[in-house]
């Protein structure tokens, strides 16, 4: 079973980030606990921010090509690491922004 409260470290290990992207991006949408010198953080919580970043993160993801249309979506000539270049992707960044962009909007409203 796993425990639902989360040092700082634990956290940042949990989630797969770097400390000062779970600092800058994760943190501030996040409630911590104050337990003695440490801060706790409820893994629900961090499972649930997880999930609106992939939700915004599958929203803003190009559709994936049909395979029914074209059973060799990549051309035999161009190799598979050139047609994964070419898509384009949102950092983890830019769609954190985003989502927080649009929670402060749906503030003012």
């Amino acid at each position: 079973m796993q425990k639902r409260g989360l040092t700082h470290q634990e956290a940042i290990e949990y989630i797969g980030v770097k400390r000062r992207t779970f600092d800058e991006v994760w943190r501030p949408r996040l409630t911590a606990m104050r337990q003695g010198s440490c801060v706790i953080f409820d893994r629900h919580d961090i499972d649930k921010l997880f999930d609106e970043f992939k939700a915004v993160a599958a929203a803003a993801a190009p559709p994936l090509p049909d395979q029914a249309a074209s059973p060799c979506p990549v051309p035999p000539t161009r190799p598979a690491s050139a047609y994964r270049a070419t898509r384009p992707t949102d950092s983890f960044e830019a769609v954190a922004k985003k989502v927080l962009a649009d929670q402060a909007q749906r503030r003012r409203r």
